[in-house]
């Protein structure tokens, strides 16, 4: 009993050290979501893809609307001629659109 108690005493001394380090960017091994969606709209784009770019700049905008790229996202949708989605200017709010769904649902049955 007493030597448990010496090994948990010996591993939460230890726990600052393990847990410690901090979210260095540089250190990062793979990019956030909306990094990796605004890169994939961008290579659509080069490769003449709008429709695929399209959709990629809709999701993001949708799925990650705090990310860093919303805006130039919204900007880049307007250019395409793209109905506005949420979370861009003039486009419907998050819950005029859950509305609207929870109406088409409760047509059905």
């Amino acid at each position: 009993m007493r030597a448990a108690a010496l090994v948990t005493l010996a591993l939460f001394g230890t726990a600052p050290f393990q847990c410690g380090g901090g979210n260095d960017p540089n250190l990062r091994r793979e990019d956030r979501a909306g990094d990796a969606l605004s890169d994939l709209a961008e290579d659509f784009r080069k490769a003449g893809d709008a429709s695929a770019e399209k959709r990629t700049l809709e999701a993001l905008v949708v799925k990650y609307p705090s990310s860093r790229h919303r805006e130039r996202a919204c900007g880049r949708l307007a250019e395409l001629g793209a109905p506005p989605p949420e979370n861009c200017p003039g486009g419907p709010a998050p819950s005029e659109k859950r509305e609207e769904t929870r109406g088409e649902a409760g047509d059905g049955g």
